[in-house]
């Protein structure tokens, strides 16, 4: 709830709450048999609250903004924002057979607050003048930052790495409560910075270019910890007598950008292209290329590198400008990434899936894209 478009006199007012919530499960969830596809086979066994004083994991949101601040013939929005996570237990972690060490146990985060602060900047290309398809020429730049709570940017508290941070860590060093759940307060201490700059330049009504530079900094709370079998060296979901733990740093960055042309032969003919390119600093998803005998032939954990990929599209798309659809296309993707990184591109099971103990794929496919 909240209101828009007060007029301030420099810019208009946007003020709002939002409220979420993520209810305390009793029992969770329970599978209906094993298998693959398991995770889709679920009812829920209780859905009642079995404690109000614990808390459901609400996340409440007071989000203000001022807009359409006029400035050097383009427009300012300037972000503030607060949030307050309502702690307590969360049952959907758990293991209903094997609450043992190892075992998914329940997640239980203490009450967490946060802010967010932003600012966006539109800058048109000489609007209201030239041609029409002159006129969707644009730039754009944007930077937010969030901290504790906020680090979630709006979203679901429980798929995010600075809740989940912590939990993991302490799963995987046996640290468990003695209610039977995992401890997390690394979403106190998480935090987010994000930064974008944009523009679509379109030359004539055949040839139109989109061009972007980004960076993303992720600070998870606490260090990333990944169970490893001692004999192996292989990943392990779950700690045993042979397992070890390893960490690497919570933080970690990514820098890109990349380049998209349009060429029109005709009035409903173009071809398309796109690259890029990202650098990512302390991989701490993993990732494990994995040799056919099982024996391991890169760890990817902690370490750094480079991935480019390239795109040519032939596209049936009415000509005018960058923005025109509807838009059909045919694809074609090659991609090439650094050593370091083998192992985290794709799936990394010995099974044989694509791009495991690679260091370069191709992907091919058709796209339709739609919008009014």
């Amino acid at each position: 709830m909240g209101f828009d478009n007060i007029d301030l006199g420099f810019g208009k007012l946007l003020f709002s709450y939002l409220g979420g919530i993520r209810d305390h499960i009793a029992s969770g969830y329970l599978n209906n048999g094993g298998g693959p596809f398991a995770a889709f086979n679920q009812t829920a066994a209780d859905t009642t609250i079995a404690d109000p004083h614990i808390g459901g994991l609400y996340l409440h949101t007071i989000d203000a903004r001022i807009h359409d601040i006029n400035i050097v013939c383009g427009q300012l929005e300037l972000i503030g924002d607060f949030q307050f996570l309502k702690g307590g237990y969360n049952y959907a972690f758990s293991n209903q057979n094997n609450n043992t060490v190892g075992s998914m146990l329940p997640l239980n985060i203490g009450d967490t607050l946060g802010f967010r602060v932003g600012a966006i900047y539109y800058h048109p290309f000489c609007p209201g003048t030239g041609a029409s398809w002159y006129n969707t020429s644009f730039w754009e730049v944007a930077a937010i930052y969030g901290y504790g709570a906020s680090e979630l940017f709006g979203t679901d508290p429980l798929n995010q790495n600075g809740t989940l941070a912590g939990y993991n860590l302490n799963r995987n060093l046996e640290r468990i409560n003695n209610s039977d759940t995992i401890s997390s307060g690394s979403l106190r201490r998480a935090s987010q910075f994000r930064a974008i700059g944009w523009s679509v330049c379109n030359i004539s009504p055949c040839f139109a270019i989109a061009q972007e530079i980004h960076y993303r900094y992720d600070d998870q709370g606490a260090v990333a910890a990944e169970t490893v079998n001692a004999t192996t060296g292989l990943s392990a979901g779950i700690s045993t007598a042979n397992s070890t733990v390893r960490t690497t740093g919570g933080a970690n960055w990514v820098l890109g950008g990349g380049i998209r042309p349009v060429w029109w032969l005709n009035d409903w003919f173009a071809l398309q292209g796109q690259a890029g390119i990202d650098y990512i600093h302390n991989n701490r998803a993993g990732g494990q290329a994995v040799n056919p005998d099982g024996s391991l032939r890169n760890d990817s954990f902690g370490k750094s590198g480079a991935m480019g990929i390239f795109t040519f599209a032939p596209t049936i798309k009415p000509k005018g400008n960058w923005w025109t659809r509807p838009e059909f296309r045919a694809y074609i993707t090659y991609a090439i990434w650094a050593k370091d990184l083998e192992g985290s591109i794709g799936n990394n099971s010995t099974n044989g899936t694509p791009y495991g103990n690679s260091r370069e794929g191709w992907v091919f496919g058709v796209q339709t894209e739609w919008f009014f």
